[in-house]
This record gives C-alpha cells, sequence and structure tokens, in this order.
C-alpha cells in the first residue's frame, strides 16, 4: 500500500512539475520582460497547490473584483433590492390630489418594463390626473455619482455610469445606426426613447473619408447632446452615458406618464420620501442578488457592482450609504478567508478603480472558499462567463482544451488584464486559478497568455 501511495504521489509531482515548467515557459515566451505577472493555481479535487508564481504580489485586479463584491454579498445575505412607488394624499374621481413617490433601491437592471409596470400600475387605481408632484427618493446613496478613484476622461463611456439610486437602463443611451446610399445620412436609432437627451446626427453612409464612427455628447458641460459623427457601412451599435441617472429616470417616468393619458400639474424633482398615515404603497419592484450577479459576471457590468456594494454597506446602515460602509463587509470576508484585509487595498466594488490593489493567493483563496460553500457556488458557477460560448469570453479559447470548459472572470484596465474562475482537466478535476497580468500596455498579449495557461491547465 505504502508503494502504491508513493507512486501515485511521484505521478503527481511529475505532472506539477509538467505544468510549472510549462509555465514558466509561456511567461518568457508570451509576455514582454517589461510586464509582471502574478499567478496562483490549485487542483480543488486532489486540495493540492499546483502552481504559484508572484503570487503574493499586489496588482490592480480590474474586473475580477467583481468576484470578491458578489461572494461577499451571497455570505452575508444580502436582501433582493426593492424599488417601490407610493403617494400621498387621496383620490377622487380619478384623479390624485397629492404626490408620487418612487423609492430607489439601486436596482441596476431597471429599465422600460420596469417603468411601463410602475405607470400600468397607476393606471389600475384609475388615476388619469395627478394634482401634485412626482418626487424620486435617492436617499439609500451617498452623493458621489463615481467610485473613488474612476478616470473623468472615461467618461462618457457607457461602462461608467453615473450611479444613482434611481437609476434607468443603466443610465445609458444605446444608438443604433444604419446606412442607407453611400453619401446620405445614415438611420440612427436611439433607445429608450426619451426627451432628456437630443441626437445629432453628423454620419455618413458609406464613405470612409468620412472617419470612424463616433458617438459621445457635450459631457465636458454636463450636457446630453448626443453627437454621432463618422462612416457607418454598417448596422453598428454604439452606447454613451448620460449625464444625471436620477434626472433621466424621473424625467422619463414624467414624460411616459404623461405619454399614457396621466395629466400631472406638477414637476418632478428630488425629496425624501417619509411613510406615514396618509401614505400608501402603490407597487414594488424586487430583484433578487442572483439576478445581479448573473450579468454582474457574465457581461462585467460596473453599475450592478456598485449597487450589489452599496447594498452590502446597507446591512448596517439604512440611508446615505457609502462603498466604505460595503466595504466593511468586504474586509470581513477577507478575514474569513484567513487573510488580512490590511494587506490590501479595496476602493470600489467593480474593479474600475486602479487604487485596488489585491493578489492571485486572494483571489485563489476567495475560488477555494466558494468551492467549499455550495449555496455561494451554485450561484457563482453558473454565472461566469464560459469560454468560447458567453459573456466576455465569448470569442476566446475556442478550438482549444480550455474550449467549454473554463469558467472565469475577464478583468481589463489600461495596463492590466487579469483572469480568475475555474476550469475542468481531463480527468475530471476542477482547478481554480488566478492569473493577474500588470504593466502591460496591449492586453491582447496578457489575453493570449492566459488562454496558452488555461489550455494547458485543462488538458
Amino acid at each position: 500500500m505504502a508503494v502504491i501511495l508513493a507512486f501515485t504521489f511521484e505521478i503527481n509531482s511529475i505532472c506539477q512539475n509538467n505544468i510549472s515548467t510549462e509555465i514558466d515557459k509561456y511567461i518568457k515566451q508570451y509576455l514582454p520582460s517589461s510586464s509582471e505577472v502574478g499567478i496562483a493555481v490549485y487542483n480543488l479535487s486532489k486540495d493540492q497547490l499546483i502552481y504559484e508564481h508572484n503570487a503574493n504580489k499586489l496588482a490592480r485586479p480590474a474586473s475580477t473584483l467583481k468576484l470578491l463584491t458578489a461572494i461577499t454579498a451571497l455570505e452575508y445575505h444580502v436582501q433582493p433590492i426593492e424599488t417601490s412607488l407610493w403617494y400621498n394624499g387621496v383620490i377622487k374621481e380619478n384623479v390624485l390630489y397629492g404626490d408620487l413617490y418612487v423609492v430607489g433601491g439601486l436596482n441596476p437592471e431597471f429599465g422600460e418594463v420596469e417603468l411601463d409596470e410602475f405607470i400600468s400600475q397607476i393606471k389600475k387605481l384609475s388615476v388619469s390626473h395627478i394634482k401634485g408632484n412626482i418626487y424620486g427618493d435617492i436617499s439609500l446613496k451617498d452623493s458621489l455619482y463615481w467610485g473613488e478613484g474612476w478616470a473623468w476622461d472615461d467618461n462618457p463611456s457607457s461602462y461608467q455610469p453615473y450611479i444613482s439610486p434611481l437609476t434607468y437602463n443603466k443610465g445609458k443611451v444605446t444608438i443604433e445606426s444604419r446606412p442607407y446610399n453611400p453619401g446620405q445620412k445614415a438611420q440612427v436609432i436611439a433607445k429608450p426613447k426619451s426627451s432628456y437627451y437630443s441626437i445629432e446626427n453628423k454620419t455618413v453612409s458609406k464613405d470612409p473619408k468620412a472617419g470612424k464612427l463616433e458617438v459621445t455628447r457635450n459631457w465636458l458641460e454636463n450636457q446630453n447632446n448626443i453627437m454621432i459623427s463618422g462612416n457607418v457601412d454598417r448596422f453598428r451599435v454604439k452606447e454613451v452615458n448620460v449625464y444625471n441617472s436620477t434626472n433621466f429616470f424621473l424625467h422619463t417616468f414624467y414624460e411616459k406618464m404623461m405619454q399614457n393619458g396621466i395629466i400631472i400639474d406638477g414637476y418632478y424633482d428630488v425629496l425624501e420620501f417619509e411613510e406615514g398615515k396618509e401614505t400608501q404603497l402603490i407597487y414594488k419592484n424586487i430583484i433578487t442578488i442572483p439576478e445581479i450577479i448573473k450579468p454582474m459576471l457574465k457581461e462585467s457590468d460596473n453599475l450592478n457592482a456598485e449597487s450589489l456594494l452599496i447594498n452590502i454597506g446597507k446591512l448596517n446602515k439604512g440611508k446615505h450609504i457609502s462603498a466604505k460602509d460595503g466595504l466593511t463587509y468586504v474586509d470581513s470576508l477577507v478575514l474569513k478567508l484567513g487573510d488580512n484585509p490590511c494587506n490590501y487595498q479595496i476602493a470600489d466594488g467593480s474593479g474600475l478603480s486602479p487604487y485596488n490593489l489585491i493578489s492571485a493567493n486572494l483571489l485563489l483563496n476567495l475560488l477555494k472558499y466558494t468551492y467549499q460553500k455550495k449555496s455561494i457556488f451554485n450561484v457563482i458557477y453558473p454565472s461566469m462567463p464560459v469560454a468560447g460560448i458567453d459573456g466576455t469570453l465569448a470569442y476566446r479559447m475556442k478550438n482549444t482544451s480550455a474550449y467549454k470548459k473554463v469558467k472565469a472572470k475577464t478583468g481589463t484596465i489600461t495596463a492590466a488584464s487579469s483572469l480568475a474562475g475555474f476550469t475542468e482537466n481531463s480527468k475530471g478535476e476542477i482547478i481554480a486559478f488566478a492569473i493577474l497580468n500588470q504593466n502591460i500596455l496591449k492586453s491582447s498579449q496578457a489575453r493570449r497568455f492566459q488562454d496558452v495557461v488555461c489550455s494547458l491547465l485543462s488538458k
């Protein structure tokens, strides 16, 4: 028996050494010498460390930090997020003598369908006239609309929305462009429809001389005149964020009610709601935490991550919650992992901030913890992008041994690229890994390296 165990250990050591040798070779082959990489790999099925390289060095995790945010929310049982609709006053003969209140819970998936349902619920009360105002309560969160360290010149990118407890359509506008005959303006359609923003179409159909298609707005003036210019040679879709998500929500809500035949005598504004004897709940929109986590991990949605962080903070604070309130619980989870949160710097929930500094080992320990807690694993694992299939890995690792096997979270910010998650080798063993590439100017080089490592681990 002892001989068999010794032989098995020797085989495992040979396999482990082969992987180490190959990864060491890949570092020299695929990565520029001016860059750095932190790597940690673990065989979960065997409870065995496979490989480490700079695993404890601090690095910017980019969007792999979303794993820490998501798992913290699940670990501490964050409750479903509610956006509620109330009124005060009385309803007589189809007239509401009072005000409407929308109390924001920071639902990042609140869009046209949800807003239309609010209007439908109002109409069920047979209200066709409101002799009052429309108020939005955004007291859930503090007044900071971006995360700590977020770049001002990432504006007006849709991945950096203005965060508000009342956010509509993720605080962005989608622009669809279709070419007409060469030289003519392209057809431009903006979604969702709202008079909150304006459109300036300067496109040219099928004319390369018109330059690259660009969509922007006059963001330096905090205005929402969306300008589309350049060559439209085929159907194209682009996005742009909108200044002041709260007003975008309230303006569009107000406008949609009027379009649905509801007359409003007053205006819309921001005001904190106080429940009392003369207030009545009309409707609650509810979204569960797993429903937020799936697009957050699959598509790397920053708004979803920041929403989760604020709602994590809600566990200990009812209103005016800051990112730091949520990060207190993230620190608590790091302690549960057997690590010291003082060893790291975490600034936001999405990983968009360059101030974030963690290690490959911290991510690996997080994945190991997730694997051991099936209630968390059963949410996280199916929410991860799948290599060659969907999400941010849809076009990666096809025609490799990692195809369909790797389920991992990607991350990219300037000069940093990361990948962390799980794969399965040919023996059916589950492997956890974390790769943090730093100081690399071409993210394509980092992705190619990550892909070959994942292919190796999946064999």
